[in-house]
């Protein structure tokens, strides 16, 4: 019987997909929380909630079918709602890679002012990115972990540090309407669940039982939620970053150059971790349509880069909210009615 993975491994291996895309600059943070104040905090456990349920849904239906694969569910095989479903995911696949693939670039400019610098950085993580998913979720978990605990303690250090403003605007000032911020969290969750498809479903193959899935999904949900809190509570103190393209890059510039090529560096691999989940799902979803293994590689490697031309801020503030509720609408719904249902008791 083959041995299944340790608990931690499948909950580091959603992270580490998520990780990236959700708030691996600062300004994903500001775009769906910060910006609304005090009503932050609820819009993170919204998010949260979403998250947990969406992991959920897509670890035990996974468990249920034994799919390795997250375009080998019922729910994407044989049907328009499932070719649809499966168009979805794709574009958001492409979306957060383009983001990924700018920010790479962008962060390579940071420690090497050239002109060659976001194109070198741009395609070299997008090569690393493919190698590394090669090698399955064992090795995203392990950067994963290594910069959970990272991170963390980064944030412990900033919210240490005086200088810090006023607190971020209020819900009446921020842009848009509270309701707008509710959508757009729950927008963010599924698309970050979306992101994560890929990772969740390999790693749950062959687990017996739902309350395993559950409680990976749980904790899963846990650890995202203590990084969102302990984002946005450094992020109200500092407002006068709302328009960086990389706010945590610019809080650790009064570190002087080791601290900043430290914070470089940490983002760096968080932008690598979710672009190797990206490049991962691409290619399984490439693969299943039966595309040749040479046009399949350069389809999964060339897409994100074309959509890396319209810029990190661009992607994150335009094309996240729109993509992520297409993603829940038709891949999660799909999967929580359609074929056999997942007990959710």
């Amino acid at each position: 019987m083959k041995k299944q993975p340790h608990p931690w491994k499948s909950v580091l291996a959603c992270v580490g997909a998520v990780i990236g895309a959700g708030f691996v600059s600062g300004r994903e943070i500001y775009s769906f929380f910060t910006r609304y104040g005090e009503a932050s905090w609820g819009l993170i456990l919204l998010s949260a909630a979403t998250m947990v349920f969406l992991c959920t849904l897509c670890m035990r239906r996974a468990q249920q079918e034994q799919a390795d694969c997250w375009c080998s569910l019922q729910c994407f095989s044989g049907t328009k709602m499932g070719a649809l479903a499966r168009g979805c995911v794709t574009a958001l696949m492409l979306v957060t890679g383009g983001a990924m693939v700018s920010a790479a670039g962008h962060l390579t400019e940071l420690l090497w002012p050239s002109s060659w610098a976001y194109p070198a950085g741009a395609v070299g993580t997008l090569l690393l990115a493919w190698l590394l998913g090669s090698r399955g979720v064992g090795p995203l978990s392990a950067v994963s972990g290594f910069l959970t605990v990272l991170l963390i303690g980064v944030m412990l250090v900033l919210m240490r540090q005086p200088g810090a403003g006023e607190s971020a605007v209020r819900v009446q000032d921020a842009p848009g309407s509270l309701l707008w911020g509710t959508i757009r969290a729950v927008g963010y969750g599924s698309m970050n669940m979306t992101v994560a498809i890929g990772v969740a479903c390999r790693a749950e193959k062959g687990e017996s039982g739902c309350r395993c899935c559950d409680r990976r999904a749980l904790l899963t949900g846990l650890v995202l939620t203590g990084l969102l809190f302990g984002a946005n509570a450094l992020y109200l103190r500092y407002p006068g970053l709302q328009q960086e393209a990389f706010p945590i890059v610019r809080l650790f510039h009064h570190f002087r150059r080791p601290g900043y090529v430290l914070c470089v560096v940490l983002l760096y691999l968080a932008v690598l971790t979710t672009l190797t989940a990206v490049l991962y799902a691409l290619r399984g979803d490439m693969e299943g349509r039966g595309i040749k293994q040479a046009l399949s590689a350069a389809l999964t490697l060339g897409l994100p880069l074309a959509v890396s031309v319209v810029g990190f801020a661009g992607i994150v503030d335009g094309l996240y909210t729109p993509v992520g509720l297409c993603c829940l609408g038709l891949v999660f719904l799909p999967m929580l009615f359609s074929g056999r249902k997942p007990r959710l008791a």
